[in-house]
């Protein structure tokens, strides 16, 4: 994908980044329906408040990265926004 990506493939349709996103995705997914299978195999509980806190755990998750990706994007850092306009420029 790199080599693509340095060759200039799908770079104006975002598609690294698309590719990037969904493997991130994916590992979320991957670990959470681990953590919520390991609960409910060792747990002496109910398996749907176990079920109930894995989604509650993903919910948490997405909720707090929205939050502070607003929080980034309205109080960043005047070094970021140079180089953000440096890489606008430069294309």
């Amino acid at each position: 994908m790199l080599l693509l990506k340095k060759e200039g493939y799908g770079v104006e349709k975002g598609v690294p980044t698309l590719l990037r996103a969904a493997g991130s995705f994916n590992a979320i997914l991957a670990v959470t329906g681990f953590n919520t299978c390991l609960g409910i195999a060792f747990s002496t509980g109910s398996t749907v408040i176990n079920v109930l806190s894995g989604v509650l755990r993903v919910l948490t998750g997405v909720a707090t990265g929205s939050l502070l990706g607003l929080f980034i994007q309205y109080f960043s850092s005047s070094d970021q926004v140079k180089e953000i306009i440096c890489e606008k420029v430069m294309r």
